[in-house]
């Protein structure tokens, strides 16, 4: 081989090389805008204006879902708990997808196997004067850590009921349905 069209093929090499190391960094680490909390919301609590802002960051470090247009969210109500700091992400939101007769409640720590999203479990309180029963409902999240906490899908109608009786509890029993049931 000649000389030259070894230069080539070198040369064609590190073009090549350089190319591919370029595409890996912009895939990897190209900046984007995210929403991030600037105080904690709870389920029910509104987006406002104060409590969001625009944050860049490598697109490696986006959460999946994460929301790019703070305006888009302002007055949304959201479903799940969001701390300050935490990026906010389009599940969040999915609260309205319960229902106009449906609410959610959150249960923590309560006595149970560990349920999944989606699935239907009968509701028993120990109160002071014995057990009740509360009813069905449906878990729409679970987040795992130090406690664990589940938040319900419950009928509208029964949301005083329920608030009370996991309030005076002195524990709380989710009992999985089964399937069909």
């Amino acid at each position: 081989m000649k000389v030259r069209t070894r230069l080539l093929l070198a040369l064609l090499a590190a073009v090549l090389s350089a190319g591919s190391l370029v595409a890996a960094y912009y895939f990897t680490f190209r900046p984007v805008k995210v929403v991030v909390a600037t105080k904690d919301f709870m389920p029910g609590d509104p987006i406002t204006p104060d409590g969001v802002t625009m944050k860049t960051i490598s697109i490696g470090d986006a959460s999946p879902g994460a929301v790019t247009n703070a305006q888009a969210i302002i007055g949304k109500t959201v479903g799940l708990p969001v701390l300050a700091g935490q990026q906010i992400v389009a599940r969040v939101f999915t609260a309205a997808d319960t229902g106009p007769d449906r609410t959610l409640i959150v249960v923590k720590n309560p006595v149970s196997p560990l349920l999944s999203v989606g699935q239907k479990a009968n509701v028993v309180v120990i109160l002071q004067e014995g057990p009740m029963t509360l009813g069905s409902v449906e878990v729409y999240s679970v987040q795992r850590g130090d406690e664990m906490t589940y938040l319900l899908s419950i009928p509208q109608a029964e949301a005083a009921r329920f608030a009370y009786a996991l309030s005076t509890a002195r524990q709380v029993y989710l009992f999985p349905e089964k399937p069909g049931e």
